[in-house]
């Protein structure tokens, strides 16, 4: 599935305006970034992937361990370093 560059210009004028009105200065352009956020930015695993030696990942239960450990460094349960529990 992919929007249209059209949509996705109108979209970023949009939030562009609202930041404005808010008195709010947006990190990015995102009417500039609209050619890069319509391409097709699929990278082939051949072509670095599996020459570094990167497998797949269970992205849920890679979801599930940074939820638990934001909440534990939220609790004050982990310290981290480095975005790594400890």
């Amino acid at each position: 599935m992919s929007t249209s560059r059209a949509a996705v210009v109108m979209g970023g004028k949009k939030i562009k305006k609202q930041q404005q009105a808010a008195g709010h200065e947006g990190g990015l352009d995102m009417v500039k970034f609209a050619d890069i956020q319509t391409s097709q930015l699929f990278i082939d695993k051949s072509l670095a992937a599996v020459p570094l030696g990167v497998t797949d990942d269970d992205i849920d239960a890679a979801i599930g361990a940074s939820v638990t450990l934001s909440v534990n460094v939220l609790d004050g349960k982990a310290k981290t370093i480095d975005m790594r529990g400890e």
